[in-house]
């Protein structure tokens, strides 16, 4: 589609996004949850016949009571994704870059498991946009990249010819005689070989507006892609191809989370009726017997004068008692029954067996009912939402089979985000820094499972690796996936591993396995020598240099390293001959 001929002529007619309103109300939902938004849908329509004034009451203390359970879901989902071994290589021309600080204040891959996931479940309908920095038109500069997240109600259109946005960005308008104010609209609009930029101009109320190009897009085709979730396809009322009138099928994405919608939907309107319930019986109404009002009014009316005219305007009610002419003589906080006046009989007394105040307490069934079943409906929510929370007091076979289930969400999370997200940005990014070159290949390797097992469960899996024999290879990545659960991201410690396994052949050996192959001549006395010398010469070493020996090469440390733990080992050999 060519944007100046064919697409701005026809701006306003052109149809917007079949599936919009969906893209915003999954994300309207979503955010009740996730971010603690208040939701009035879910109170008002939940008990049509209800009062105002307790309604109004629920909707002004409205609680997110379901927030914690979805953050900690997520927080859980980042945590393995974040420490499972993923490797992902980057093309060469833009490594440098993707490990800079341009993604939001931080590198690429930190942006994408934790601002771009926050997002992804939030608003799986909103648009990533790769957006061109810097040195814009000037083909001697390099043109850089920064990432934008379009949310669903600022697109305007979306096609595979056009992505068109309201950006944030403001332009100058006329807002009176002479003055100008920066509030007018500024959309933004990505074709197939170029970037406009639409902005009101004139008077505020004109609704004019002027194009021109903004930058050139080098991928050759219309890069924003939604975020993703769960595709869900549903029939809308649209017009068909003909034009007519009809219901017509649209796509759409749910939230990774939206399984947990209707446990949660129910459990703050569940939540909601507990504190209407709670404002009638949670607390005992005060009886309290009423005395006279001593504030100077007439039956609960003050006289009003026109001191002038010396005459009477008439009442007005008292201030005090509110014209009832009785006040009770304590008050309560939790709401008072002011008891009449009792009238005595004839030669009846004062005194009387009802006490001058004394407490009604409501049936407090309903409220342990309602109390008990927004938990209940809470549970059920994190229940749902456990799919991504691995940690249970279960061990054997009965941890795995639970694990399978809760795993293959992360599966699908992970291939989405890894092998369809990450694959391409790298390539919007690397067409966009380097437009004359082609995409070269790039490597992803997911783990067989995202399992995160505790030090105990790894160490129990090495003796058995040991036990069956298992090659070394094995049994040393395990011990690497030992140290880095056991001592999170002590880099220091995972480089004297590295180093240790490329010195010594025997490292991961214990001290019995290297006595039998010693025995039997697998191995020489100076090999299994320079096994008792390598760890300490490598620790003290990695203690001279400091911190600065975790960026070192490690195949530069082995080669220093070497003779010195080969003298060592001389130097022992020597004396033990010498005896």
């Amino acid at each position: 589609m060519d944007i100046e001929t064919e697409y701005i002529p026809n701006f306003d007619s052109y149809p917007q996004p079949a599936a919009k309103k969906l893209w915003v109300e999954d994300y309207d939902r979503m955010i009740v949850h996730t971010q603690g938004k208040p939701s009035s849908r879910l109170i008002n329509t939940r008990r049509p016949n209800e009062s105002e004034d307790v309604k109004k009451y629920r909707i002004d203390n409205f609680r997110p009571v379901t927030q914690a359970a979805f953050n900690q879901a997520s927080d859980n989902a980042k945590r393995v994704l974040s420490h499972s071994s993923v490797e992902v290589i980057y093309p060469d021309k833009i490594k440098d870059f993707m490990f800079s600080d341009s993604f939001n204040g931080t590198d690429y891959m930190n942006y994408k498991k934790n601002y771009y996931f926050d997002k992804m479940i939030d608003a799986a309908n909103a648009f990533m946009v790769w957006w061109p920095v810097g040195q814009i038109g000037d083909v001697t500069k390099q043109v850089s990249v920064e990432p934008i997240i379009v949310m669903p109600e600022d697109v305007v259109h979306a096609t595979d010819e056009v992505f068109t946005f309201l950006s944030s960005e403001k332009s100058w308008v006329e807002v009176g005689q002479g003055e100008s104010a920066p509030i007018g609209q500024v959309f933004y609009i990505i074709g197939e070989k170029e970037i406009w930029k639409k902005s009101q101009v004139g008077r505020i109320d004109s609704i004019e507006f002027e194009y021109a190009i903004y930058a050139v897009n080098p991928c050759g085709y219309v890069y924003p892609y939604q975020l993703g979730g769960k595709e869900t396809i549903v029939e809308i009322e649209g017009k068909n191809r003909y034009g007519q009138d009809d219901e017509i099928e649209v796509k759409y994405f749910k939230s990774f989370f939206s399984h947990a919608l209707a446990y949660a939907d129910e459990c703050l309107a569940r939540f909601s009726d507990n504190q209407g319930v709670a404002v009638r019986c949670s607390s005992p109404l005060m009886e309290v017997e009423s005395v006279k009002c001593t504030a100077g009014c007439k039956n609960g009316f003050v006289e009003m004068w026109d001191s002038e005219k010396k005459k009477m305007l008439g009442t007005t009610a008292c201030e005090t008692c509110h014209g009832r002419g009785k006040v009770p003589i304590t008050g309560s906080p939790y709401g008072v029954i002011t008891r009449p006046e009792r009238q005595k009989g004839v030669g009846e007394f004062d005194n009387t067996d009802i006490p001058t105040v004394r407490f009604i307490h409501p049936e407090v069934g309903i409220l342990d009912y309602s109390d008990r079943t927004w938990q209940d409906y809470l549970k059920m929510t994190k229940d749902s939402l456990a799919l991504l929370r691995i940690d249970q007091a279960q061990s054997g076979a009965a941890k795995e089979i639970d694990r399978e289930n809760q795993l293959s969400v992360l599966d699908v999370l992970a291939a989405y985000l890894y092998k369809g997200s990450v694959v391409q940005d790298l390539m919007i990014i690397h067409k966009f820094l380097y437009p004359s070159l082609d995409f070269p290949q790039v490597t992803i390797n997911l783990p067989s499972s995202f399992i995160i097992k505790s030090p105990g469960e790894i160490l129990e899996d090495i003796k058995i690796l040991r036990d069956q024999g298992a090659p070394d290879f094995i049994i040393i990545e395990k011990t690497r996936e030992y140290i880095q659960k056991a001592y999170g991201s002590d880099q220091f410690r995972m480089k004297i591993f590295d180093v240790l396994v490329a010195l010594d052949p025997v490292f991961i050996k214990t001290q019995n396995e290297i006595s039998q192959l010693v025995s039997s001549t697998v191995i020489t006395n100076e090999q299994a020598t320079f096994h008792l010398w390598a760890t300490s010469i490598v620790e003290s070493y990695a203690k001279e240099i400091g911190r600065d020996f975790v960026t070192m090469d490690t195949g530069s440390i082995v080669t220093l390293l070497k003779p010195k733990v080969d003298q060592k080992v001389a130097e022992e050999m020597a004396s033990v001959s010498a005896l």
